[in-house]
């Protein structure tokens, strides 16, 4: 069995880096034709002497088109992986399913698709991923299920500061708030969310 090339990097290769970028610019057509055009009986020689004319990029060697080839089936792959992660993601919460839900959900194809690909960094990127969501979901369930206890804990408190006419309605969260958390917390920016 042939030994597959290297994943291509742009560095050194300022033509492999502008082939590249030229080629997650095209229009999905016009780069499904060039991926058929490189699976194609044409010689090397020839798709590289259609790329200088019509891409205005100089690959010099052969093997150049055959790392491209490589290249630009996975990032067709990587495409399209996108495209579904994105209806699934569609779907899910079309089905009422929670963010964390479908975070999870995907997390777990991820890892399930790495494991079936044999990219086993993906996989342990995508088990971490899973395990700080998981983290994530189980501090939110103790933080409400604190926050529950306190506010039952201060029922008649809470009954007092809503039938303060005294207070606006800003004043009775703020110290609600406060009653709850000890403090009054600061309020999330809407620009940087």
């Amino acid at each position: 069995m042939q030994e597959r090339p290297k994943k291509l990097r742009g560095g050194l290769n300022q033509e492999i880096a502008k082939l590249k970028a030229a080629w997650q610019k095209m229009p999905d057509e016009i780069r499904k034709g060039w991926l058929d055009r490189l699976h194609s009986s044409e010689t090397r020689r020839e798709i590289r002497e259609r790329i200088q004319r019509e891409l205005n990029v100089n690959l010099v060697h052969d093997t150049q088109v055959t790392r491209i080839r490589y290249w630009a089936v996975d990032q067709e792959k990587r495409n399209e992986a996108a495209r579904e992660k994105e209806e699934t993601t569609k779907k899910l919460l079309a089905e009422g399913k929670s963010l964390a839900e479908v975070q999870e959900t995907l997390l777990r194809q991820a890892t399930k698709h790495s494991l079936n690909e044999g990219d086993y960094n993906l996989g342990l990127k995508a088990s971490s991923e899973i395990t700080k969501v998981q983290n994530t979901a189980l501090s939110r369930e103790k933080f409400e299920f604190n926050k529950t206890e306190v506010a039952m804990k201060h029922v008649d408190e809470l009954k007092a500061i809503k039938k303060n006419s005294t207070l606006t309605d800003r004043e009775k969260l703020l110290q609600a708030r406060k009653l709850l958390f000890g403090h009054i917390p600061e309020e999330p920016n809407p620009t940087t969310n």
